[in-house]
């Protein structure tokens, strides 16, 4: 009979089990302060089965990191190597799990609403919010704001990573938020069963608050200009509301359109249903540019007259606000699209973010704050299929921001040293009540 060699004897102290490591973890309630859009599997559709998804939440810690712990590198590899060790990346997994629990039930505002676009005022201000939603056929619904779910996230505890994480969660949950438009405000977040953990006691004690965090995290390079966006230690700007959150977006959003839009701001008056024609100098700018390009005149080209307008040309100083940009030019024959320069893609985010805060008190602020990142120095005026204008039109950082802007008349930008529309838009804001605050 055949026999099996005898199994050698294994002493329990050269046996080493695999260790099973120890974690740390937070666990919270959200809740959606703002309607949700888009952060689905398809773009601009909530999904109906899983609103919240837990890549989209890592994606945001990523990026809320780069802007708080990522400043304290100074070059692109340095972020990334530390990126990498924290979050991971296509050849090594993240430490990091997130599991996302819930809502258990999604209600919704409708596009077709009867009182307005998703229930809101047609023209109002949160169309600035809105508006790729509202020229969309194909987008769907919004989540309506109060919407709940639980978050758990976890990471090993040698890691030395615990500072990382943390800063990353603090500054997603009050600067940040998740869907589409967050920059706008929509998917403002707020933590509903630990606000004391994660956010301010009151609008007073924000400043406190806010230098305590800087302290905890070791946060010393916030508002260094970084190539990514980086939060920043000033132009960070707050307005007590006596209401709701959605009243506190909505007080951030008609700021902003009063600034670009407003009658006797950011346009003439107009005549009964009619706008007036525009204070900034882009539409000015596109006609001059159809006209050199095409060797005739205005009359010839069917364009609107000068009608003795002080605006000069050619300055595309709104570029600044994010791109792309397209100006349509009703009745001329102009559609043209502003966009980053051909090396950066279709796309530069706004640095501006607008969003409402609830504090531990349940009292509400608007916030508006302007992500710490290098100047703007370069666009591309890009005509479309059916425009007068044939050519590509290189923009420099002189045709973007400019002195010259500052002193035609009613110029929107008056004040300022550049002609920055960033810096016309923070002087404005402290006009309507905003305090700036400087932790």
């Amino acid at each position: 009979m055949r026999s099996l060699d005898k199994c050698p004897e294994v002493k329990v102290d050269e046996f080493s089990p695999t260790r099973i490591l120890p974690l740390d973890s937070v666990e919270f309630k959200l809740e959606f302060l703002t309607p949700l859009y888009g952060g689905g599997v398809i773009a601009g559709e909530v999904d109906e089965v899983t609103p919240v998804r837990a890549p989209s939440i890592r994606g945001q810690l990523r990026f809320w990191w780069r802007a708080t712990r990522g400043a304290a590198f100074d070059n692109v590899t340095a972020l990334k190597n530390r990126e990498d060790e924290v979050w991971g990346s296509t050849d090594k997994p993240s430490p990091v799990e997130v599991v996302v629990e819930g809502p258990e039930k999604i209600e919704y505002r409708k596009k077709d609403d009867h009182g307005g676009p998703f229930g809101f005022e047609k023209y109002g201000p949160e169309s600035y919010a809105l508006f790729p939603a509202l020229n969309d056929d194909d987008a769907g619904d919004l989540a309506k704001e109060g919407l709940t779910f639980n978050v758990n996230i976890s990471w090993p505890s040698d890691r030395n990573i615990d500072k990382d994480i943390r800063a990353a969660i603090w500054a997603w949950v009050n600067f940040g938020g998740l869907g589409a438009r967050t920059r706008r405000g929509l998917g403002s977040l707020w933590c509903k069963d630990q606000p004391e953990r994660y956010h301010a006691d009151d609008l007073d004690a924000f400043e406190q608050w806010f230098n305590d965090a800087v302290s905890q995290f070791e946060l010393d390079h916030l508002g260094t200009p970084r190539p990514w966006p980086v939060l920043p230690r000033a132009f960070l700007y707050l307005k007590k509301c006596g209401g709701s959150a959605l009243d506190a977006w909505h007080e951030g959003l008609s700021v902003l359109k009063l600034f670009r839009q407003g009658k006797n701001i950011g346009r003439d008056p107009g005549r009964e249903n009619r706008p007036g024609r525009s204070r900034w100098p882009e539409a000015e700018s596109i006609r001059e540019i159809a006209v050199e390009q095409l060797g005739k005149n205005r009359k010839e080209l069917r364009l609107k007259s000068k009608d003795n307008r002080p605006i000069p040309t050619p300055y595309f100083p709104r570029a600044e606000f994010g791109l792309p940009i397209i100006f349509e030019i009703r009745n001329e024959g102009l559609k043209p699209t502003l966009l980053p320069p051909s090396t950066n893609g279709e796309r530069m985010a706004s640095p501006v973010v607008i969003r409402p805060l609830r504090f531990v008190n349940e009292s509400h602020a608007t916030l508006i704050f302007f992500l710490a990142t290098h100047p703007l120095n370069q666009a591309r005026l890009k005509p479309s299929n059916k425009d007068k204008l044939k050519k590509e039109v290189q923009i420099d950082a002189s045709h973007i921001r400019n002195p010259e802007l500052t002193s035609y008349k009613n110029s929107p930008l008056a004040g300022t040293s550049t002609g920055s529309a960033l810096e016309g838009f923070r002087n404005f804001i402290k006009t309507r009540g905003f305090k700036e605050v400087k932790p």
